[in-house]
């Protein structure tokens, strides 16, 4: 309950289907740079979209102040407006109170997570998706796990924390309602995204 109570009170607010915290789908670097100014802002330019539809560029953004927290915005082609925004860290909410949080920044203490189950009382409409070729001891030897409501547009990035013994959010991306979702923007052979439910 305390986790959500902090979560509540998160100064970034996600809105699926939207954007996140003044950052809205549609935008473009100029309203990025706005949104985020105090932060090194970074752009990696992967230049014209390949067969496998991956983004044109990504910008990144780093929070200075809670090293736990980043955002990740994805431009589709030369048009270089976000069609997906990812963000990572307890600094961004739903207003119900799911954040993400990344796990290479839990070694400070224990963490309580929001849950899997959790997830999808909340997103009833959703399916579970997986991407096999993640489960690297990154990820605890498990592959990563996609809860994604596309009526809505967002999805959770479900990664297996062994305190918790159950899966948690580490991402949650935002998207236009009714598009399909790719975790990262596209997916990179060997992997394989597949819809478990």
């Amino acid at each position: 309950a305390g986790g959500v109570a902090q979560a509540r009170r998160r100064k970034r607010v996600i809105h699926p289907g939207k954007g996140v915290g003044g950052l809205s789908l549609g935008d473009g670097p100029a309203q990025f740079n706005a949104v985020f100014p105090k932060s090194p802002v970074g752009v990696n330019n992967t230049g014209p979209r390949d067969k496998a539809g991956c983004p044109a560029e990504v910008y990144y953004w780093y929070d200075n102040a809670d090293n736990s927290s980043k955002i990740n915005a994805y431009t589709a082609d030369s048009s270089y407006r976000f069609v997906l925004i990812t963000v990572y860290g307890p600094r961004f909410a739903l207003p119900d109170g799911i954040f993400p949080l990344d796990p290479s920044f839990w070694e400070k203490g224990p963490v309580v997570g929001t849950t899997m189950k959790q997830v999808e009382q909340v997103f009833p409409d959703g399916h579970l998706y997986v991407l096999t070729g993640t489960g690297s001891k990154w990820n605890f030897g498990r592959n990563l796990y996609y809860w994604v409501d596309r009526k809505v547009g967002i999805a959770f990035e479900l990664v297996w924390w062994p305190p918790q013994k159950q899966r948690i959010v580490q991402k949650i991306s935002v998207f236009p309602p009714g598009a399909d979702f790719k975790p990262d923007g596209c997916i990179s052979r060997p992997d394989h995204y597949q819809r478990i439910r």
